[in-house]
């Protein structure tokens, strides 16, 4: 949460207050889909420092996609709201680019030059029973409406820029 709120402070809505805490309960799960959450990364929390701590795993379900979303794109959103003249509605607050989660392992692979892990097929994977949670849907989610009506111009359109940003701070 602190680097939402410092790139809250960067976008200028420094005013907003951010409530964070507890567990999201799995019968919220789909009020969450619904909103548009999108998987979010950013300082410590993404790909490349999964595979620095070695808990990276490339694990394979064909036809699996979902959206992420950065939290310095977050706050552009948040603070493109607050200004906006809008009649509402919900935003779907994601990148450009719903791409295979193995893919992004990938990458952040060849950006930090590292061999990446062996891909591991669905089936084969051990996962937690929230972790199971994630795997059993895959979403396609437009920014369109976030874009358009707000007027978001996003920092990290894809994963690929996003992770590249992360790189270069270390």
């Amino acid at each position: 949460m602190p680097a939402l709120i410092d790139a809250l402070r960067r976008e200028g809505a420094g005013d907003v207050v951010v409530f964070v805490g507890g567990v999201v309960p799995q019968q919220d799960y789909a009020m969450l889909e619904t909103a548009g959450v999108a998987g979010i990364y950013g300082p410590g929390r993404n790909a490349i420092a999964n595979l620095r701590d070695g808990t990276a795993r490339r694990i394979v379900k064909p036809g699996q996609v979902f959206n992420r979303i950065h939290v310095d794109d977050i706050a552009r959103a948040i603070a493109a709201s607050m200004s906006a003249d809008h009649a509402g509605g919900v935003f779907n607050v994601c990148d450009d680019e719903p791409a295979p989660p193995q893919d992004v392992v990938t990458c952040a692979a060849e950006i930090i030059d590292i061999t990446p892990p062996p891909e591991i097929p669905f089936e084969q994977a051990t996962l937690s029973p929230m972790a199971a949670s994630f795997w059993t849907s895959s979403k396609r989610v437009s920014n369109r409406k976030l874009r358009q009506e707000l007027g978001v111009d996003l920092a990290y359109p894809t994963y690929r820029e996003g992770l590249a940003a992360l790189a270069l701070k270390g």
